[in-house]
């Protein structure tokens, strides 16, 4: 079994992975910068986010989207939704109740806060095996677009822990409420043992590299 190695990357979300390897459509982006605004922060909170609800939602639903088509750009998506915001999403929309009316709407409360993290781990797990599929249907590619791979699965992997590291201290990991950090990761160790699986082509003669994007899609 491959084991994966954590290197913790910033906790910065990253928009970018091997352009070689996929179209980057970003005009998908704006459906999530659409609730962007320049608010200004809330008392003295470092971690809030104005309209964090609505923008994980909005990367949520354009995953889903792109993972039922098989489309990888599904990862940048989902690379956009940090654990800061995950959590201002949680506080504002789901907030814990504080009378008797909230009380009685806990249960609706709690209802909507477990399909959202649903819906953000399905995005992840679906991505995962969507990647370890089209992986499985290669035999060679270019072997500078398989270090390349490697780097960019990396890069996910250590997103979901650096988003967990973050939401732990709220009790926001693997729950019904919270990121599936255990699921998550086993299901991308299953991408890096079907890319240790494929076999590399060397450079060619020009001393440049065709490409991985040819490589992937290839049949």
């Amino acid at each position: 079994m491959y084991c994966y190695q954590c290197c913790h990357l910033s906790q910065q979300p990253h928009n970018g992975y091997p352009e070689a390897l996929f179209r980057y459509g970003l005009e998908h982006l704006e459906l999530c910068t659409t609730y962007l605004s320049q608010e200004p922060a809330q008392g003295l909170n470092p971690y809030y986010t104005p309209n964090a609800f609505e923008m994980c939602q909005a990367a949520i639903d354009v995953a889903l989207i792109l993972n039922r088509e098989n489309d990888l750009n599904a990862a940048s998506m989902l690379l956009t939704i940090d654990g800061h915001s995950l959590w201002e999403a949680q506080r504002q929309q789901f907030p814990e109740p504080v009378n008797i009316q909230e009380y009685n709407q806990r249960t609706t409360t709690e209802n909507g806060s477990i399909s959202f993290w649903r819906e953000l781990n399905h995005c992840w797990l679906k991505l995962g095996r969507n990647i370890s599929e089209t992986l499985r249907q290669k035999t060679h590619i270019d072997c500078n677009a398989k270090e390349s791979l490697e780097e960019w699965l990396k890069e996910l992997v250590d997103h979901v822990i650096n988003v967990s590291d973050f939401l732990e201290d709220f009790g926001l990991v693997d729950y019904e409420r919270g990121i599936w950090e255990d699921d998550i990761v086993s299901c991308f160790e299953g991408c890096f043992e079907a890319l240790e699986q494929i076999g590399t082509t060397p450079f060619n003669s020009q001393g440049s590299y065709n490409g991985a994007g040819a490589q992937m899609t290839q049949q």
